[in-house]
């Protein structure tokens, strides 16, 4: 077992069989929630680190630099073939179905899985992003506190979301959450962004909200 102290990420699978836990020294660790045994413990990254997530009933993934995206199968976590990525890989998230991965290369290239590509640049501003729950398009939030909707087929949208850079997004119920350096946590509309949107408060503490709504 580890302490909380040592955890820098969970993830749990869509029918709560396995969790994922990324340590601060590196390593990736699956557990069986059914018995609270750990199946298996793998040195991945350290500094580097991006993503964990699912993929699917059969397999998770880790996410770093430089190593890129590696695969794993499950009951035993066995390490798939690598990918074969056309670019490195600068940022990347998971998918809130759970069942794939969305990445950012050093072109600004927005792709999911391995060469799927929804947005053709995104603004090397971005401080953070998330996929919208129907995997069209993307939110992007700026150093410069701006929030924007890239998509391939629809005009861009982008709207002044915070004082300071955009720490953290999330997809909550259809809609999204940004949390920014002001420590103000906003909930928008997911309708192109209208302008509309709710102030929820000044975050005081608990700054991880974000990481148990994902």
């Amino acid at each position: 077992p580890v302490s909380h102290a040592d955890i820098r990420k969970i993830s749990i699978s869509a029918d709560k069989k396995w969790l994922l836990a990324f340590t601060q020294k590196g390593a990736l660790e699956l557990w069986n929630l059914a018995d609270g045994k750990m199946i298996s413990s793998r040195l991945v990254e350290n500094d580097g680190f991006l993503e964990i997530g699912f993929l699917g009933a059969s397999q998770y993934f880790s996410a770093g630099k430089p190593s890129g995206i590696k695969v794993w199968n499950l009951p035993q976590g066995q390490l798939s073939p690598p990918l074969a990525l056309p670019e490195k890989v600068a940022q990347a998230v998971s998918l809130d179905d759970g069942k794939n991965f969305a990445w950012v290369g050093a072109s600004g290239q927005l792709r999911i899985g391995g060469n799927n590509v929804i947005a053709k640049a995104l603004d090397s501003n971005r401080s953070a992003f998330v996929i919208s729950e129907n995997a069209k398009a993307c939110f992007v939030g700026g150093n410069d506190g701006s929030l924007s909707l890239v998509t391939n087929d629809k005009k861009n949208c982008k709207e002044n979301a915070h004082k300071g850079k955009i720490v953290q997004l999330a997809v909550l119920a259809g809609n999204i959450v940004s949390l920014g350096e002001d420590k103000v946590l906003k909930f928008w509309r997911n309708n192109f962004l209208d302008g509309k949107h709710v102030v929820f408060g000044q975050v005081v503490k608990g700054f991880n909200i974000l990481n148990i709504m994902e």
